[in-house]
């Protein structure tokens, strides 16, 4: 029961908190998402999962380069982290890794700092 509690609490946070639209803001998130995938890693008795550069910079496209995207946010609107997020698991899920997709998603968690 507390696990259901604890996601609830942190996709609540997810939707209810919102990245500065500023373009420095938005190219600080980039460089700072990049360098923490070159660094995290989940450790199992599987191996080790990590996320690549390249998923961050595709999600980076999709929430605000590629207009065609479902995670698209115009200049003019807030982009919140549950949007974002979803963009990265978007990746995560049609990446021919399947099998690592529940230890990359939780390595999302340390992108955002949730």
């Amino acid at each position: 029961m507390e696990t259901t509690n604890d996601m609830e609490i942190r996709l609540r946070k997810m939707k209810d908190t919102f990245l500065d639209r500023d373009p420095d803001s938005i190219h600080k998130l980039l460089g700072e998402q990049i360098e923490k995938v070159m660094t995290l890693e989940w450790s199992n008795l599987g191996g080790k999962t990590k996320l690549s550069t390249a998923m961050v910079i595709d999600a980076f496209k999709d929430v605000y380069v590629d207009s065609r995207s479902p995670y698209y946010v115009k200049d003019t609107e807030e982009c919140s982290v549950f949007n974002y997020y979803n963009a990265f698991t978007e990746i995560i899920r049609d990446s021919k890794n399947f099998f690592n997709n529940i230890e990359s998603t939780l390595l999302l968690s340390s992108l955002f700092n949730i």
